[in-house]
């Protein structure tokens, strides 16, 4: 009994130090389970919201933002990490609203299996499911991945971003989002939000990705984000006719017809049309004219040109009257080029006075970004840009006083001040200013800076345009985004 004393006397600290520390770890694990109570790190927090399962969150099919809305909460109070909505159909009966001040946040789901469905019949920003909105920091990061979105044509968007420094949707379906006004849309974006969109289902009777001031759209795989974009295609109705009142001698001249979607992309080319001169009409015939029903969405209508049947084209006229073109002279030689083997042109079904990209073959829409521009002539055959060019310019018209020439891009380690940071992009747009024909003003890069082009062309004829995207990389390297836009 005494030897027990002992023991009891010597070693009662330890035992109750133990004690403590298995209180202490129950007490740990308790509030980990209680909802919005969890202590783990942001890197580690990972709650879940489920249907009538016992999980973090425990949602039962009607006003299900409450329980997701709670998530999100507790995710950005541990400093970021992931909502996972499981499996299941969700009321979405009122707007989720959260903001990002630095954290990454990925909401998740189980594919087509979590079904988030808009009930609410405002087509504004009080009927959108997600409002998200950023405070610009470049440490904003945001995800949807793998969720089913469903919208109706009462209400609006699915979400809406603003000033995320960077937002991604991905392996998401976005159906029957169709309803009038500015938020009757899948994808609402304001603000300097940059969203990147890979292997998504668009799908909607009139889908329409809005997006305004600065915001710029990536998509990854043209091919896997369906219904995002329609095809173009060259006019199938085309027909030609000799007539009087050209200069043409006695000849056959083969014309096929594209279309350009502005944006870097041409069609496949229409089915071969021949006109023969010489024959008798109502006298000898000196001209061709070419007619053909106009494709609503394209930019511009090529008219390619041979003598010879029926793959040797030299170039392309453009077609200044829609739905026809009269061919009267050979003393005007087509802007030379490559007719396409494979079509590219699309639309991209969005409204738009931001910019966006397509990775796969670059290309960039309007884009609104504030700034000067300057004019500028040389006499040399080669030129470099230097980084104080875009220092207050966004537009550089630019001269050519020689046959033609080259125009570098600065060297990527001049740019630090123009792009400083991992991520940080600007644009510039190049004007070809000079007024005689055939003098080609070409973009080239320089050390540093890997140059990306829209199409096979990188050099702007007379009054023509070419914006160049530039994007820092991780490293000290800078991507150029090259499109080239002829008038």
């Amino acid at each position: 009994m005494k030897i027990l004393k002992e023991i009891i006397k010597k070693y009662w600290p330890i035992a109750i130090g133990i004690l403590l520390v298995v209180i202490l770890i129950l007490s740990i694990t308790i509030n980990s389970k209680n909802n919005g109570k969890g202590t783990a790190s942001a890197s580690d927090v990972s709650v879940d919201v489920c249907i009538n399962q016992d999980c973090d969150y425990i949602a039962d099919g009607q006003n299900d933002e409450r329980e997701i809305t709670q998530a999100i909460a507790r995710v950005l109070d541990a400093g970021g990490g992931t909502v996972n909505i499981r499996t299941g159909n969700y009321n979405i009966s009122s707007s989720i609203h959260f903001s990002l001040s630095g954290e990454s946040l990925i909401i998740k789901g189980d594919g087509l299996n979590t079904k988030l469905t808009n009930s609410m019949t405002d087509s504004s920003e009080d009927g959108t499911m997600f409002v998200a909105s950023g405070d610009g920091s470049s440490l904003d990061n945001l995800s949807f991945r793998d969720i089913y979105f469903v919208g109706s044509s009462n209400s609006g968007a699915a979400i809406s971003l603003t000033d995320i420094y960077k937002a991604e949707i991905s392996d998401s379906k976005l159906y029957n989002f169709s309803a009038s006004g500015d938020y009757g849309t899948a994808i609402k974006l304001l603000g300097a939000t940059e969203l990147i969109l890979s292997n998504n289902i668009f799908n909607s009777n009139t889908l329409n990705t809005m997006i305004s001031e600065s915001s710029t759209v990536i998509y990854e795989d043209r091919a896997n984000n369906d219904d995002l974009f329609i095809d173009l295609g060259a006019p199938t109705d085309a027909d030609v006719a000799t007539s009087t009142g050209g200069s043409l001698s006695a000849e056959t001249f083969y014309f096929k017809i594209t279309v350009t979607d502005g944006h870097g992309g041409e069609s496949l080319p229409s089915s071969e049309l021949s006109c023969t001169t010489g024959t008798e009409m109502s006298g000898t015939s000196t001209a061709c004219n070419l007619t053909w029903t106009n494709i609503t969405g394209s930019n511009e209508t090529r008219i390619w040109m041979s003598t010879t049947s029926p793959d040797v084209y030299y170039g392309y006229y453009v077609a200044t009257t829609t739905g026809q073109f009269s061919f009267i002279s050979t003393s005007t030689p087509p802007t030379s080029s490559v007719i396409p083997t494979t079509g590219s042109a699309h639309l991209v079904n969005m409204s738009s006075s931001g910019s966006w990209i397509n990775y796969g073959y670059f290309s960039v829409e309007e884009f609104t970004q504030g700034g000067d521009s300057r004019a500028t002539s040389t006499v040399n055959s080669s030129e470099t840009l230097l980084s104080t060019d875009f220092d207050t310019e966004n537009v550089i018209n630019y001269t050519l006083n020689v046959s033609s020439g080259t125009l570098k891009i600065p060297v990527s380690s001049t740019l630090e001040s123009f792009i400083p940071d991992d991520s940080d992009s600007r644009e510039i747009i190049i004007n070809n200013a000079t007024n005689t024909p055939g003098i080609l003003l070409t973009i080239a890069e320089n050390t540093g800076i890997d140059l990306q082009k829209a199409s096979s062309s990188d050099a702007i004829i007379p009054g023509g345009y070419a914006i160049i995207k530039f994007l820092r990389k991780a490293n000290t390297d800078i991507v150029a985004f090259l499109s080239i836009f002829t008038p």
